[in-house]
């Protein structure tokens, strides 16, 4: 039961993109006064394999890790002056692990001895939603440079999720034995492939986005589900106990490999929030950047050429990137191996926008 809730939770970490060159719609209220887009942001994050071997089974490079995220959102707007709307479809899958539960799941997928007892841990945020954006950016002149806020609340009706927490030990040898607790609010269980009746929920979430803009230098920094809520008012659940192969040291008292129970009850949850910075400098054509998400942490160097429009980036994350911008068009692409079944770390983001 153990392997099988990580095995296919883990399948959630889909390959995607995000840039850390994200564009609020407000920050660009002095180049016209409408606006029409659509963008496709995704991002796909997976440290202990690559991301493809996440979604298909561990058989490629290994190394111990602690986290997986994928973020995936498809928004189409309008912005009229300082104002702008969104329809967003998105798909956010969170996990986070210790190494010591990625060294046992890669030991069990690959029929091998575990090499010394490791302790589980395993934190899983996954929720489809579809909302609606409202935002408004608030400018102030001053003698240092132009000041920008810009805050977005977003309502959702809330689908699939998935919100669970498992914590136990797992011992050295090749007879898998382990004993872990579990704690798992779902729609679709995904260990007993129970399909239980669960009505929608809803979301919501405030994105704030701060901005300064002087004679050659910028900055912003922006905070997506900054606060944020979800409730679902029926949502199945599942508490257990699990003990594989009579483990020689139980954290819990289980009749045969598992025991617990089943039922329905109000969740609410929320997820951790994802913080972009960056510093422009306009004459050089140069940024620095910094993204984080609880584990996940990425600091970037970006140079442009052709007056802005083609640029090229490196990160910490072994990352390199190229970028494309004009009138209607932002095209970037990051990833740590042109081989993409080979990538850990995928960026891609796409922006179509119309102005007048």
């Amino acid at each position: 039961m153990l392997l099988s809730f990580f095995s296919r939770v883990m399948l959630i970490a889909v390959p995607g993109i995000s840039c850390a060159l994200t564009i609020d719609p407000a920050d660009r209220a002095s180049e016209s006064t409408t606006e029409l887009y659509t963008s496709l942001d995704v991002r796909g994050y997976s440290e202990s394999v690559p991301v493809a071997d996440m979604v298909q089974g561990w058989d490629g490079p290994f190394q111990s890790g602690r986290y997986a995220l994928g973020d995936v959102r498809l928004v189409t707007g309008a912005r009229w002056q300082s104002w702008f709307v969104e329809r967003e479809s998105r798909w956010h899958y969170d996990l986070r692990f210790s190494s010591g539960m990625s060294r046992y799941y890669y030991a069990l997928e690959q029929g091998r001895a575990l090499a010394s007892t490791e302790a589980l841990q395993l934190d899983v945020r996954s929720v489809e939603a579809w909302g609606v954006r409202l935002g408004r950016a608030i400018e102030h002149t001053a003698a240092s440079g132009k000041w920008r806020l810009t805050p977005a609340l977003a309502v959702y009706r809330a689908g699939h999720f998935q919100y669970g927490q498992l914590s136990g030990t797992a011992e050295q040898g090749s007879d898998s034995q382990a004993s872990a607790e579990l704690e798992y609010h779902y729609d679709d269980d995904k260990i007993l492939e129970h399909d239980p009746f669960v009505p929608k929920g809803w979301g919501v979430s405030l994105d704030i986005t701060a901005a300064w803009q002087g004679e050659h230098w910028q900055a912003d920094v922006r905070i997506q589900d900054a606060i944020n809520r979800w409730q679902w008012n029926d949502a199945a659940f599942t508490t257990a106990c699990i003990n594989i192969n009579d483990p020689q040291q139980s954290i819990c008292t289980s009749s045969g490999t598992a025991s617990g129970r089943s039922g329905q009850d109000v969740l609410v949850a929320r997820l951790r929030p994802t913080t972009s910075a960056r510093l422009v400098q306009s004459q050089w054509q140069t940024e620095a950047s910094l993204d984080l998400h609880d584990r996940f942490e990425r600091l970037g160097l970006h140079q442009f050429f052709l007056q802005g429009q083609a640029g090229v980036s490196v990160h910490t994350t072994r990352q390199l990137g190229v970028h494309w911008r004009s009138g209607w068009l932002t095209l970037d692409w990051l990833s740590d191996d042109l081989r993409l079944s080979y990538a850990r770390d995928l960026d891609i983001r796409a922006r179509v926008n119309l102005q007048w």
